[in-house]
């Protein structure tokens, strides 16, 4: 649902990326914006929920900014997670910070 809707506002994205040093990310927006999109099934238990924690540290430390959302984000609150990527994006989240201005 994600996808489909900021492909319909042609934003560039990629999906399952590998990024070296952080692993598999489930989109990428640009070069730098990482959405992750986690569900309680998979990640519900301590040794995922601290891996998925690590990656993100790994990812912000290597200049990318991190947007992760449940499942009940994106079925529930579609238009709400919506508006978050969004103005993430228009404050250049996707770019990397250099390229600010």
């Amino acid at each position: 649902m994600i996808r489909s809707r900021l492909l319909t506002e042609q934003v560039k994205l990629d999906i399952q990326v590998t990024i070296t040093g952080v692993g598999r990310v489930d989109l990428l927006v640009g070069d730098w914006l990482i959405i992750e999109l986690d569900g309680w099934e998979f990640h519900g238990d301590k040794p995922h929920f601290n891996s998925d924690r690590t990656r993100m540290v790994d990812a912000q430390n290597l200049g990318y900014t991190d947007l992760p959302f449940t499942y009940e984000h994106v079925a529930f609150d579609d238009v709400a997670t919506h508006r978050r990527i969004m103005t993430a994006i228009r404050n250049g989240a996707h770019r990397r910070p250099s390229q600010l201005a």
